[in-house]
């Protein structure tokens, strides 16, 4: 039977609109293909024990960890999906970074063309609905989230999150929800829920989803939402709160403790709550400048203006509701969904990363899903309007957005090159980042560039005295010979650790380190042996001490210690490579020979390990079996 020339014609629109879409998503990203690995990403992927053991996938999904599995970034937030994938790539092409930046555009790209089909499904015009899905897989606060690799948790998530909406949304809007669950309307409820759970496995901020599905509801239906249909959502709304406390938790007692760097009462801490939409929003409808980290702003409730932004946002949502009726209550709904999806991150509570900005792009990745079709909407009236003029304007600002958005993506793309590239770009635009002096130092130093290492610590410790920046600054010092400097500044890291209660095991192990080259060996044992009864799976201490006994000709000792490094971090190479060495010392070639080939398969591109690897054999097969 013949397609209708409208039906093939709005399949053609379609499919053309798609393309676009698709083409202009390449364009925007096309950088991530020449792009490595930048800051968290050793210790989400690169360096992650889970992440890289072909057996890994069972402490994955693990609620309950070993001590081993707690050493990797996966135990450190429950997000299975989210790690799962990122195990899956490591299996396929390893360490390979283009892979990882290829497919977070691909998951980007996908959580918009399902956002065009959900906002079909709601009834937003066809124009409507894909200006809304363009101008979301272009926008440049989406950057953060799709060039970072460690952001996986965002584009994975927000996946699951829409397509767990789409199902709700045809369940609602096709079935009689009032009736008993049956068929067809319970398949679509099951569907929905379970992707509503991957979501929340893929990151948990998708909690919000239950409210922002009722907002949904209640728009569709001119202010209305039936008691079945609460009876239904409330379910969700509680498992979102028990995946919400137990990230709650982590946050605090997991990812970090850092009670002494967040002290706000509850009037400055409701003053961060009612700002944080304001600058969130600034960058949703103007993006531009986008940086990594916003300046942090100084919370001070003695200062007038501060009290403005609630007031404000409050008239705002006030304003809409009461012309519901005239204009429809979606302009509503938006803003408040969008309120809602960047809640988890305004300031509620504390996150460890506030230690670094206020702000962060991926925290309202989730929320732009809320804010394109208000946009889009915006402009597809225009569009409609009967003067010409107008019509014109709005044409024009459309194009204009897209062209800009697709420019701006491209343009900070370039930015997660390399974590060289990317710290000083973030100073370009935050002169008072003291995080990115830090590790710009660290880097330098890695570099032997020992003058411009010591250059960045001193901008990193003028900003702050945290643990990190004094023992960089320390190493700096000592690396130009400024030993007494650096040492002071070690024992005042140790003592600041012995005030907090949490004892600063990387100044000790540095202070050790400083009394090596020094030639106080026995105050260098004493440090090493204090760190290890504090810890005793510090893996640089346990490697160090092997080291140490195996220059001293120790080599039973050392190679228990390195056999110790490979039982706490069996994914590395260092451990087997240093056992190898000391088994050679000891004229044991085959052993060393299979230690050696453990840490080749690990490390295949190092040639120091290639090295070693066929000096090694050559002996190992001149020897008696």
């Amino acid at each position: 039977m013949p397609l209708s020339l409208n039906k093939i014609s709005t399949r053609h629109i379609t499919l053309l609109g798609a393309l676009i879409m698709v083409v202009l998503t390449a364009i925007a990203y096309a950088p991530v293909t020449r792009n490595g690995f930048i800051w968290d990403d050793d210790a989400n992927i690169t360096l992650n024990p889970v992440i890289q053991d072909p057996a890994g996938l069972p402490h994955i999904w693990a609620i309950t960890r070993s001590e081993a599995d707690r050493r990797s970034t996966a135990a450190a937030q429950y997000f299975p999906v989210t790690h799962t994938t990122l195990w899956l790539q490591w299996q396929i092409h390893g360490a390979w970074a283009p892979g990882y930046h290829i497919a977070n555009v691909m998951l980007h790209l996908a959580g918009a063309l399902v956002l065009w089909t959900l906002l079909r499904e709601l009834g937003l015009s066809p124009l409507a609905a894909w200006l809304a899905a363009l101008l979301y897989v272009l926008h440049p606060v989406a950057v953060e989230s799709v060039a970072w690799a460690t952001e996986r948790k965002n584009t994975v998530s927000s996946l699951f999150f829409l397509l767990s909406l789409w199902w709700f949304i045809k369940f609602f809007v096709r079935y009689d929800t009032a009736a008993k669950l049956a068929g067809k309307a319970r398949t679509t409820f099951v569907v929905a829920v379970f992707l509503f759970v991957l979501a929340i496995l893929g990151k948990t901020n998708a909690i919000v989803l239950p409210a922002i599905l009722g907002m949904i509801i209640w728009a569709r239906q001119n202010g209305r939402v039936t008691k079945r249909q609460i009876m239904l959502i409330a379910p969700l709304m509680l498992l979102g709160f028990v995946f919400g406390a137990v990230a709650v938790y982590r946050e605090y007692n997991v990812v970090g403790k850092f009670e002494d760097e967040f002290r706000h009462n509850g009037i400055e801490r409701l003053l961060m709550v009612t700002h944080t939409p304001w600058m969130y929003l600034s960058k949703a409808l103007w993006p531009h400048p986008i940086m990594f980290f916003y300046p942090k702003w100084d919370i001070n409730a003695a200062v007038f203006w501060q009290y403005l932004p609630g007031p404000l946002l409050l008239g705002v949502l006030i304003t809409l509701f009461i012309l519901r009726q005239r204009i429809t209550p979606w302009p509503f709904a938006a803003l408040l969904c969008y309120l809602i999806a960047i809640a988890p991150f305004a300031g509620f509570f504390d996150a460890f990363a506030f230690r670094y900005s206020l702000y962060a792009d991926h925290w309202q990745y989730l929320a732009l899903p809320a804010i394109t079709p208000l946009m889009a909407w915006v402009l597809v009236k225009g569009m409609t309007m009967a003067t010409p003029m107008l019509r014109g304007l709005a044409v024009s600002v459309a194009i204009m957005a897209i062209a800009l958005f697709t420019v701006q993506t491209h343009r900070l793309t370039y930015e997660y090159r390399d974590e060289s590239t990317h710290w000083v770009s973030v100073l370009k635009y935050n002169p008072n980042a003291w995080i990115a002096y830090n590790n710009l130092a660290v880097l330098f130093r890695k570099a032997g560039l020992v003058h411009e290492s010591l250059q960045a610590s001193e901008k990193a410790i003028a900003l702050t005295t945290v643990e990190e920046v004094r023992i960089n600054h320390a190493m700096a010092l000592i690396g130009v010979n400024r030993r007494a400097e650096g040492e002071a500044e070690l024992k005042t890291a140790i003592e600041e650790g012995k005030r907090s209660g949490r004892p600063a095991l990387n100044a000790m192990f540095n202070l050790a380190y400083l009394r090596t080259l020094e030639g106080r060996m026995p105050e260098a044992l004493e440090l090493y042996a204090a760190i290890l009864e504090e810890r005793p799976d510090h893996l640089p201490t346990v490697l160090r001490l092997g080291d140490i006994f195996r220059s001293n000709g120790r080599l039973d000792l050392a190679a228990e210690r390195f056999a110790q490094a490979i039982a706490l971090a069996p994914h590395l190479p260092d451990g087997h490579v240093k056992l190898a060495e000391v088994l050679t010392m000891k004229g044991e070639w085959r052993r060393a020979m299979q230690h050696i080939t453990i840490a080749r398969q690990k490390a295949p591109d190092s040639p120091t390990i290639q090295k070693l690897y066929d000096e090694i054999a050559a002996r190992a097969a001149t020897q008696p079996r």
